[in-house]
């Protein structure tokens, strides 16, 4: 995902970091870890790419395969939306329900399933890749019914030019060459 994403903003200012790259970074560890209320501790989770712009956070992105993999990250979307104010994103692909035969896990618009209901209230986006390996039982003319949060995969780089635009909104503010707030 990280060659991806790199391969499709070459030319911006966006930089994909892997999230132990991003912790390596003062700057970002300080704007992004999360308070736990115990013994001054601070944390940052399920964040497994980070996309960034001179040195802020747009969007944490969060690789999934499989739904059980997914329901940690409503907690950390929460989290992350309310007290840092950075898209939270998840890219997956859409895995199917039934044994035998494959239909979508997210429902549709429409008539959603209880995945796409949550999706709608905690993340700013689902970016879906119907690859085969991940995909069983997939039919040709099946596919994933696009709509609201949930996205194809290939939105997302033109979705993370456009909200490193917004970027100018959040008041930055510099102080002696260090960053004094984010928010």
């Amino acid at each position: 995902m990280k060659l991806f994403l790199e391969n499709k903003l070459k030319g911006t200012d966006i930089e994909i970091l892997w999230e132990k790259e991003a912790k390596d970074r003062q700057d970002l560890e300080e704007m992004l870890s999360l308070p736990t209320g115990y013994k001054n501790e601070s944390v940052w989770d399920d964040v497994d790419l980070l996309a960034v712009k001179e040195n802020f956070p747009i969007a944490i992105i969060n690789c999934k395969s499989s739904i059980h993999g997914r329901f940690s990250f409503y907690f950390w979307s929460l989290l992350f939306r309310i007290n840092k104010r950075v898209k939270f994103l998840v890219v997956s692909p859409d895995s199917g329900t039934g044994q035998d035969e494959w239909k979508s896990e997210w429902g549709t618009p429409e008539n959603p399933s209880k995945y796409r209901e949550l999706a709608r209230r905690y993340v700013d986006g689902i970016y879906i890749s119907n690859v085969p390996e991940f995909c069983k039982n997939i039919k040709k003319n099946q596919g994933t019914v696009f709509g609201d949060v949930i996205r194809p995969l290939d939105e997302l780089p033109n979705d993370l030019i456009r909200w490193s635009g917004d970027l100018k909104f959040y008041g930055k503010r510099v102080k002696s060459g260090k960053l004094e707030s984010f928010v």
